[in-house]
């Protein structure tokens, strides 16, 4: 899923001219992940209704929509999320616009009756997370408490409250960043019909360009501006330079190796974004104390092996997102951050990390069956809940 062309599949382009349907990033994937589920429904049903097992009733529908698609995503989501910056820029862009317009709405009773039933369900979602990762359980337990005394808080002043951006503030005072992100997607389900819309502007045309006549001094303020963070790491320190990235050979899969330790560091991937900033600037500062007129031109004849860092800084320093600050060269590099980040935007759940490089998570649990779309009830169906399938006498003979 990380990787158009991997293997035989279609390359992107192909993809975008030939189907415009799947254009948007990750959409082929994603149902191809759909159909999977409702053929291991279906072919579980056709198996039990063959000769040994004619009589054999079908699973419950409650329990068909509940089960979902099982994921584990390791090193190959992280890489990603660095190689497309502007793709990465683009998805927060469209999750913080829409954010934007919901804080914008007046938060009305029963808007706030809607949400506290919301939080009711994220909570008994929550509760039946199973992990045995401490950090995540830990986690967990906190969100719980957070979004039981955000209720109690709802209980108290709903009265007093007048929009969103109150309620927004509130939570960012007093309750973990796990809590304050839930809080925002309830928030977003509230209002279908202002952010569904957003989901149709994922895809972006993507190209890094830098201007060659522009001026070198220009270059090193966006650097200032933009890439202010890269400074906080020194990477004379040998932990801010122990990690190096690389693709193994058999299956081409991104892998971790530790400097001095493990050999293939010549192979490594560019995923040194911080270190390759910093660089640059002491060379443009060196540049510009000789000559304050120089250009970017000038600057790259003397040393072109900037040259893809200069195409980066100069197209992402006019967006707001896309750049991960962090240093993924660092000894203590958790790449399990990123496979988190990456997913959230596919919807994925119940996450339970069993290692700091790979997370298990849940894919299209409660999402309708094949045989329900287009059909009314379904639009709302985030943080699904087990069905309550009590045995009674009635229901048996029912």
């Amino acid at each position: 899923v990380y990787g158009s062309g991997k293997f035989g599949a279609c390359d992107w382009d192909k993809v975008i001219k030939q189907h415009p349907d799947l254009a948007s990033p990750f959409a082929s994937e994603m149902l191809v992940c759909y159909l999977l589920r409702q053929f291991s429904i279906d072919q579980l049903h056709h198996l039990v209704h063959q000769e040994a097992y004619p009589d054999a009733v079908d699973m419950n529908v409650d329990v068909q929509r509940y089960l979902g698609i099982g994921n584990s995503t390791g090193l190959g989501m992280a890489p990603w999320l660095v190689n497309h910056p502007q793709i990465t820029a683009q998805w927060v862009l469209q999750r913080e616009t829409a954010f934007a317009r919901v804080l914008s709405m007046p938060a009305t009773a029963p808007k706030i009756s809607q949400l506290q039933e919301l939080m009711a369900r994220a909570c008994q979602h929550v509760h039946e997370v199973s992990t045995f990762d401490a950090w995540q359980a830990n986690n967990n337990r906190m969100l719980l408490a957070d979004l039981e005394n955000l209720n109690d808080w709802f209980n108290n002043t709903a009265t007093e409250v007048q929009d969103w951006q109150q309620i927004h503030a509130w939570a960012e005072r007093h309750y973990s960043l796990e809590a304050q992100e839930l809080l925002i997607n309830l928030m977003l389900e509230l209002y279908p019909d202002i952010v569904d819309s957003f989901a149709q502007g994922m895809a972006i045309a993507e190209s890094l360009q830098y201007d060659p006549t522009e001026s070198a001094q220009r270059l090193a303020e966006a650097i200032k501006h933009t890439y202010d963070w890269v400074f906080d790491y020194n990477f004379n320190d040998a932990e801010q330079m122990a990690t190096f990235w690389y693709y193994s050979q058999n299956k081409v899969e991104p892998r971790l190796g530790k400097v001095g330790v493990d050999a293939g560091a010549e192979l490594q991937m560019f995923l040194g974004i911080a270190k390759a900033v910093q660089d640059c600037h002491a060379d443009l500062h060196t540049l510009l104390d000789a000559d304050k007129d120089a250009t970017v031109a000038d600057f790259l004849l003397q040393y072109p092996s900037h040259q893809g860092i200069v195409a980066r800084i100069a197209t992402m320093s006019k967006t707001t997102y896309g750049e991960i600050r962090a240093n993924l060269l660092e000894e203590s590099v958790l790449p399990m951050h990123l496979l988190r980040a990456k997913l959230a935007f596919f919807g994925v759940s119940k996450f339970d990390p069993k290692s700091a490089l790979w997370v298990r998570n849940t894919m299209f649990q409660g999402a309708p069956l094949v045989s329900e779309i287009n059909t009314n009830g379904f639009d709302d169906w985030s943080f699904p809940v087990a069905p309550d399938l009590a045995y009674t006498p009635e229901a048996a003979s029912g």
